[in-house]
């Protein structure tokens, strides 16, 4: 069993509260959240967030 393996069985066990990221999984979160706002934005104003 690799680390991996290890690291999501805890998670999915709920053995975690939090987990740190590393800047490349903060950029893909921030990235995910700006494109899931404009697919689901109903205007280009609600997408920018005015």
């Amino acid at each position: 069993m690799t680390n991996t393996e290890r690291t999501q069985r805890g998670i999915e066990a709920g053995a975690y509260d939090t987990m740190q990221l590393q800047d490349g999984e903060v950029q893909i979160r921030h990235n995910l959240h700006h494109v899931d706002r404009w697919v689901n934005a109903r205007t280009v104003r609600e997408a920018l967030g005015i």
